[in-house]
């Protein structure tokens, strides 16, 4: 998320928070978003993708592949490690000697999950960092993940 240099996003830290972690597809983790936006504040725009952001005085003026353009306040960006948000606004440039590579898969019908739905990961050294993640999902699926270091 980036907001632009005349919002004040006042956040706080609640003490005493319980820790809460969820397991989700990424699909289904976007949908939810998407649909709990409101109207009131939002506009969606599917199928126009992103050409340039751009912060200026009064707000981030979004310029899309067809040449419409938006001022918006706030703009949030979850578009990967390569993300146009992130380029533009954050002036972030990726270190691909620090940047991973994983593929992901979903599984049906896994027995034997833990009670207490706990995911596990591990990290394996042979030459090359490696991570293997088992997240478990709703109705006995699971997400299995391996990667590593891309260098």
């Amino acid at each position: 998320m980036h907001a632009s240099n005349n919002v004040n996003l006042p956040i706080e830290e609640a003490i005493n928070r319980p820790v809460f972690i969820s397991y989700g597809k990424r699909w289904d983790f976007d949908y939810f978003l998407v649909n709990q936006f409101s109207e009131e504040f939002t506009t969606e725009l599917f199928g126009n993708g992103v050409k340039n952001l751009e912060e200026l005085q009064d707000g981030i003026l979004i310029t899309l592949k067809d040449d419409t353009k938006i001022l918006s306040k706030i703009v949030v960006g979850a578009d990967g490690i390569n993300s146009i948000v992130s380029r533009k606004l954050g002036k972030n440039k990726p270190d691909k000697l620090k940047s991973s590579t994983f593929i992901s898969s979903y599984f049906k019908n896994v027995e034997n999950l833990p009670e207490n739905n706990q995911g596990e990961i591990r990290i394996c050294y042979h030459k090359i960092p490696l991570f293997f993640y088992i997240f478990p999902l709703i109705d006995n699926q699971v997400n299995v993940s391996l990667g590593g270091n891309t260098k």
